[in-house]
């Protein structure tokens, strides 16, 4: 396996360092071991050697003044799936380790990302590449590797793969040459928020571009609060429903009868479509698919 790390970094820090550098332990208070270097900018790292008992930190450092930041908390591997945590579902419930392990929640937010990009993304397919403006002229003159997506302005290049992450899997381009011959080209890099993409060679002057792709109203690849809150209110969700669905409402004990409150479902469902109807508001997207559902716990 291996796992992909993901930081934030503030303005401060970019004019301040100028270089990311990711440390792995085998515990939390272990030795950490230097596994990579990169620039500060690439705030996404993918450690294939490592594991689901992985603990990692980052630190940044000024190759000008060789001056170290202090290092980040620790982070365990699978910790943070998605759009968002398990520690993200506890924090809005009162759902403990009795109740759920931090495994079954984590498979529950896996479910509810698939259903999360079902609400908010909307699919292009071959979509042909050309001028957007000057910045974004999407030449195909033989020697130019960066394009735009028309889908720029306001709207974000989304996950399509389920994976809770914005990567080159997650969109496809394709070479169209002028007898009608198709090739699926090599993406290089992309920049979701910007709508961005690079390829690893360029197309000729005599090929056509398509690409294929979700977007959305709000940045996955951060991810946006939003999305962040949507993915842990529809987990919660989810955990409420798997407690709950099969166990009696009311049982009694002689004369003491203890009745289970079943509403949680419902009202973090309902939450999670007013987070939805936010996220698709400047896009006029739809209500949740779970807007008229007929399932309550």
């Amino acid at each position: 396996m291996s796992n992909v790390l993901h930081w934030e970094v503030e303005e401060s820090s970019l004019i301040a360092y100028d270089t990311a550098i990711v440390y792995r332990s085998d515990s939390e208070s272990g030795t950490y071991t230097q596994i990579a270097s990169q620039t500060i900018a690439t705030n996404t790292y993918n450690d294939e050697e490592g594991d689901s008992s992985s603990w990692y930190k980052v630190r940044f450092y000024n190759s000008d003044t060789e001056l170290y930041s202090a290092y980040s908390t620790a982070l365990k591997a699978n910790t943070y799936f998605g759009f968002c945590s398990v520690t993200d579902v506890r924090d809005l419930t009162n759902i403990t380790t009795d109740d759920l392990t931090d495994t079954e929640i984590a498979n529950l937010i896996e479910q509810a990302t698939v259903q999360l990009n079902r609400d908010i993304n909307v699919e292009v397919i071959r979509e042909r590449v050309g001028y957007i403006d000057d910045l974004r002229s999407n030449d195909t003159n033989g020697s130019n590797t960066t394009f735009y997506v028309k889908n720029w302005q306001g709207r974000y290049i989304a996950d399509t793969t389920d994976d809770g992450k914005v990567t080159i899997a997650d969109i496809e381009v394709i070479y169209k040459d002028s007898d009608g011959t198709e090739t699926e080209a090599t993406i290089s890099t992309i920049t979701p928020d910007e709508g961005k993409f690079v390829m690893a060679t360029a197309p000729t002057d005599n090929q056509e571009v398509y690409v294929t792709y979700n977007w959305a109203a709000r940045s996955a690849y951060t991810p946006d609060p939003l999305i962040n809150l949507a993915c842990a209110l529809l987990s919660a969700a989810y955990s409420y429903s798997k407690i709950n669905i099969g166990m009696a409402i009311k049982t009694d004990f002689g004369n003491t009868k203890i009745t289970r409150h079943m509403a949680s479902y419902e009202h973090y469902l309902s939450r999670y479509n007013e987070m939805i109807n936010k996220i698709n508001a400047s896009s006029g997207g739809s209500l949740s698919a779970f807007a008229d559902s007929p399932y309550t716990v």
